[in-house]
Order: structure tokens, then sequence, then C-alpha cells
């Protein structure tokens, strides 16, 4: 009894040993989580703040009222573009883990040159203000140059999608056609995520023009054309780097799965079918204006205004 007892008693003794031990993996697993909840929380109050403290700033300065409307909306919408590049700038970061996942690349090389691409893109717009002021404000180039920050990440996890597709080894046709698809789907999701900045960095510069009485009719309208064009040119020079690295692979990948070998014309029709259906499938179809227009909330609008202007201006 006494034996029983003491092998019952250590028995129970081990079970939250066991249990603790075997529990361990998923409160790492939480820990993990609220950590990364607590950073993503911190980044979108960050940039936030960064840009409600440049229209603090300006609502100090020229002594604003909060009955002035135009002023409110455009910190209002400062404040949101704050935002928004706080959850792009992490959305990019976390691409990069499921890019690492799909395929181990190296981020270093890729890291520096969107950094590159992020000084020359700040230098440049520090450069068109201070050759013409008239276009906008100090504070404009500030929340210009915080959503570049906040859309390099998502430049890198483009970057890194061409060097994951590059570097694929695999030789397993299922799998290759896996990675394609989510690569292609992490393509769309950046493109979108970089699209909405576009939008509401033109939105809060139309809005800074009405609210220091900037607004000059037509001219205004035009900067707007051309300060949206040039975001959207530049969003569009970024996603052609992975949707050109992802197109070769798809077509890779509707020879492997859908091959024309057939000298009989019925059976070669029946192929072609197959093949048509396997590009759709692989969205192979869709060409770079219709994409661009998806992922690019603000492209459509930009086109109809732009050819309004010419037609009124001619």
């Amino acid at each position: 009894m006494s034996r029983d007892r003491e092998t019952g008693g250590r028995a129970v003794g081990r079970l939250p040993q066991v249990h603790a031990r075997g529990g361990r993996p998923q409160a790492n697993r939480t820990v993990a989580r609220h950590r990364d909840t607590r950073w993503s929380l911190a980044v979108v109050a960050g940039f936030a703040m960064a840009a409600g403290a440049l229209w603090l700033w300006a609502f100090a300065d020229q002594h604003r009222s909060l009955d002035d409307t135009p002023f409110v909306v455009w910190g209002i919408l400062a404040v949101s573009l704050g935002a928004a590049s706080g959850l792009v700038f992490i959305l990019g970061r976390r691409s990069w883990d499921a890019i690492s996942t799909i395929q181990p690349i190296s981020w270093q090389p890729l890291r520096r040159r969107t950094a590159l691409a992020a000084v020359v893109a700040s230098t440049a717009t520090a450069l068109v203000f201070a050759i013409d002021p008239s276009i906008g404000t100090l504070r404009g180039v500030g929340l210009t140059i915080l959503a570049i920050i906040g859309s390099a990440p998502a430049l890198t996890g483009m970057l890194g999608i061409r060097a994951a597709l590059i570097s694929s080894q695999s030789d397993a046709l299922p799998e290759q056609v896996r990675a394609y698809l989510e690569l292609r789907a992490l393509s769309s999701q950046l493109l979108s995520a970089l699209g909405s900045l576009v939008a509401l960095t033109t939105f809060a510069l139309g809005a800074s023009m009405l609210a220091h009485g900037g607004w000059q009719g037509l001219q205004s309208v035009q900067v707007l054309l051309v300060y949206g064009g040039f975001g959207s040119t530049l969003v569009a020079m970024g996603y052609q780097i992975p949707r050109t690295s992802l197109r070769q692979q798809g077509r890779a990948l509707v020879n492997a799965l859908a091959p024309l070998t057939a000298p009989e014309a019925n059976v070669l029709r029946q192929e072609l079918e197959q093949r048509d259906q396997v590009e759709r499938q692989l969205g192979l179809q869709s060409d770079l204006l219709s994409e661009l227009q998806t992922g690019i909330i603000i492209l459509s609008p930009l086109l109809a205004a732009a050819t309004a202007t010419l037609l009124r201006g001619g």
C-alpha cells in the first residue's frame, strides 16, 4: 500500500510537469503573438503621432482654431496617412517572414537597395519643394517622407518575391505551384497597400492646399494629377519587379501542367482549352493596367481626371 501511495503520489506529482512541458510551446506562441501585437500597435501609433505632430506644428504656428473645417479635415487625413503608413510598414515587414517561409533568401542586399531608393525619393521630394514652395508645405513634405518610410518594407518584400522565385530549387511540381500562388497573392497585397498610400497622400495634399489657402483651381488640379500620377508610377515600377518574375514562372508552370504535344487537331484543341483554363487559374490572362487599376484605387480616377483636364485645356 505504501508503494502504491508513493507511486501514485509520484504520478500525480509528475502530471503537472508533463502538462507544463507540453504547454510550453503553446505558451511561447501566445507570448510571441502578444509581443508582435504590441510591436504592431507601437509602430502604427508612432507613425500616427508623427503625422499628428506635423499637423499640431502647423496648428500652433499659424494660430488656427478648431472651427477651421478645411484645416481640421487636413489634420484627419494627415493622421490617417500616418496610421496607414504604419500599417503598410507592418504588412511589408511581415511579408519578409512569409517569403522566407516559402523560400529562404538573403535580405540584407535587398534592404540596402530599398534604403537607397527611399533616400533618393525623399531627397527628390524635398528638392521639388525647395524649387517651388507654392506646390505644397514643409509639413506636406514631412508627410510624404513619412509615407515613403512606411512603404519601404513593402518594396523590399516585392524585391524578395523576385529573389525567392529566382533562387527556388524545388523540382516538385505541386510545391512550385503552391509557392507561385502564395507569392502572387502576396504581391497583390503589397500592391494594394502601396496603392492606398498613394491615394491618401494625394488626398492629403489636396486638403493641405485648401487648408492653407493655396487652392488655385485648374492649376491645383494639375498639381494633384502630377503628384498622384508620379506616385502611381513609382508603385507600378515597384510592382513590375515581382510581376515579371511571376509571369515567367507562371508560363513555365503552364508548359508543365498543360503541354501541347498532340499532333491531332481535335486533341490539340482540347489541350488548348486545358491550357487556357490553367492560365486563368494562374492569373496569367490579366494585363498590367487592369492589375494596377485594381491595386492602386486612385489610378482610374486619376486617368479620368487627367483626360478631362486635357480636354478642357484643349
